[in-house]
């Protein structure tokens, strides 16, 4: 139980980090599309030339991909496969093309949000690490780790003076039942 705990701490921690960051930046990323709305909105007699500003959904790019997950191996060998069948040189359609170029870009992009640098498990464990020491009311999870932490310790040192007199004598029969550990 003591041992598990810490793990099951750490594994929610971890998700719930996750969960946040990814939150996070599709909060960043929704604020930015909607600045974006709003100053062509604004501007949009200065911008007739650039009507085609507005993105491509994602499920979109994925049905012209025809992806069904998000995997970037399986979307680079749609794409090669696509753009290699539509080329302009076998008289293919250049608003094919521009589809398929902007389908791969828009998975690209989405991709790149999921692997975020600030979503990785190093910084998982540092907001961790800084987490039990900032907040108070984790004095309790902090305290924990410390005891399991020193019983991983006393254990240690108990396996090392169970395991030194033998040690002492010069014998290294592995078959020694005080070698042995159950």
């Amino acid at each position: 139980m003591v041992k598990t705990l810490p793990k099951v701490i750490y594994y929610a921690t971890k998700i719930f980090v996750k969960s946040v960051c990814k939150s996070i930046l599709e909060e960043i990323e929704s604020s930015r599309e909607a600045a974006r709305i709003r100053y062509n909105k604004e501007n949009q007699f200065e911008n007739v030339a650039n009507n085609n500003l507005k993105q491509m959904s994602l499920s979109e790019a994925m049905r012209i991909l025809n992806v069904e997950k998000l995997n970037e191996e399986e979307a680079t060998k749609q794409y090669k496969r696509l753009f290699q069948a539509n080329k302009m040189a076998q008289n293919g359609s250049f608003y094919l093309l521009s589809k398929i170029v902007r389908a791969k870009e828009r998975i690209d992009a989405e991709l790149r949000k999921l692997h975020h640098p600030l979503c990785d498990d190093l910084s998982i464990l540092i907001f961790v690490k800084y987490w039990f020491w900032l907040i108070p009311s984790s004095s309790i999870l902090h305290s924990l780790f410390r005891s399991v932490n020193l019983g991983r310790r006393i254990q240690s040192e108990k396996n090392k003076e169970r395991l030194l007199p033998s040690l002492k004598n010069g014998r290294k029969d592995f078959n020694d039942p005080v070698l042995v550990q159950k």
